[in-house]
């Protein structure tokens, strides 16, 4: 995950409060316009006779379509490490493919569409009155107030945290 990240200068690992789970994030930039977060995680059933390798990946907003949840179950008493790693490592390759999906280079923005979150009028970045951001991610509004309105109670359903 550490090298992963290293690639991206909008990624950053989250704190590893548990050893058994590891996770990266990846902040909303103009190049790629949406937040993810992507966590692999070892756990194992009831009965403690399998493991279970969970793969998760969150992005919002979602612009394609994507495996969002994953598993690998293998038996406790008999772990194959080699296929544990193949299926680690097409976890990963899977994830990047959606993410580079989303690259946009270094083109121009400032024409591009956005929809402003209070009133839902459609303006470009370019004509926005005003703009604010949070939690990482940019947002443009067509007037001062629908700025002040969001600014003061942001829509529930913007739930990302960043670390």
């Amino acid at each position: 995950m550490e090298k992963l990240a290293s690639y991206f200068d909008n990624a950053k690992l989250a704190k590893a409060d548990q050893k058994e789970r590891c996770a990266c994030w990846f902040g909303y930039s103009n190049r790629f316009p949406a937040t993810a977060k992507l966590e692999i995680a070892v756990e194992h059933d009831e009965a403690i006779e399998n493991l279970a390798i969970a793969y998760e990946l969150y992005m919002m907003p979602v612009f394609l379509k994507f495996d969002a949840h994953d598993k690998l179950r293998v038996p406790l008493a008999a772990p194959d490490d080699q296929a544990i790693s193949a299926w680690v490592e097409r976890k990963l390759l899977e994830f990047l493919d959606t993410y580079l999906r989303l690259d946009r280079g270094q083109e121009d923005f400032e024409q591009d569409a956005v929809v402003d979150p209070v009133c839902g009028m459609r303006i470009t970045r370019e004509t926005a009155q005003t703009t604010t951001q949070y939690r990482g991610h940019p947002y443009y509004f067509c007037s001062e107030d629908c700025r002040s309105r969001f600014v003061a109670e942001p829509p529930r359903y913007i739930r990302f945290e960043t670390g």
